[in-house]
């Protein structure tokens, strides 16, 4: 009766060591396919709306005056919570069964960081700097022209590994956005 009791305790303890290292396959979905929408306007004129119409932010607290965020604080904080998202996709530790919605999720925030912080970045400095029209214009044309097709066919990767992973787990995800604008 005592080696059984030891043996069930020890089963029980091996059960539980093991599962904690292991994400719900609700948590791999929710960091991996849906965090990435964060990036769907990467590409198009979704950020480059943002860029052009900027936030505001509060400048006092006594007065509650706001002023327009500059636009690299706007691209820093995309790259800050793209970084953040991206580190928590490659912590996961799923299954042999998520590597496919992992691997595209992975390859997109991978494309995704150097443009922000590259082009993204110039691109804000441009805003802060008031710079012609024209040539603000130019670098959203580079940037679309450079990363669009690429970065669409990867969006789509993940997009499509990320709803046959639900699927395969009967997780019940209604498609909103199906492609960049």
């Amino acid at each position: 009766m005592k080696k059984m009791t030891t043996l069930l305790m020890l089963c029980s303890i091996t059960f539980l060591l093991h599962s904690c290292g292991n994400d719900s396959p609700q948590q791999c979905f929710n960091i991996a396919a849906l965090n990435s929408n964060l990036l769907y306007d990467l590409t198009g004129k979704g950020f480059q709306r943002e860029l052009a119409s900027p936030s505001e932010k509060l400048v006092d607290e006594k007065t509650m005056a706001m002023a327009p965020m500059k636009r690299v604080e706007e691209v820093n904080d995309k790259i800050k919570t793209t970084e953040e998202n991206y580190q928590k996709v490659k912590s996961l530790s799923s299954g042999v069964d998520a590597k496919e919605m992992l691997s595209a999720s992975n390859a997109l925030y991978e494309m995704a960081l150097p443009m922000l912080k590259s082009e993204y970045t110039q691109l804000g400095a441009l805003y802060d700097e008031n710079a012609p029209a024209d040539k603000i214009a130019a670098m959203e044309k580079n940037i679309n022209d450079k990363y669009a097709a690429k970065f669409l066919a990867l969006y789509d990767a993940m997009h499509i590994a990320g709803m046959d992973y639900a699927a395969k787990h009967g997780m019940n995800v209604r498609e909103v956005n199906s492609a960049p604008p």
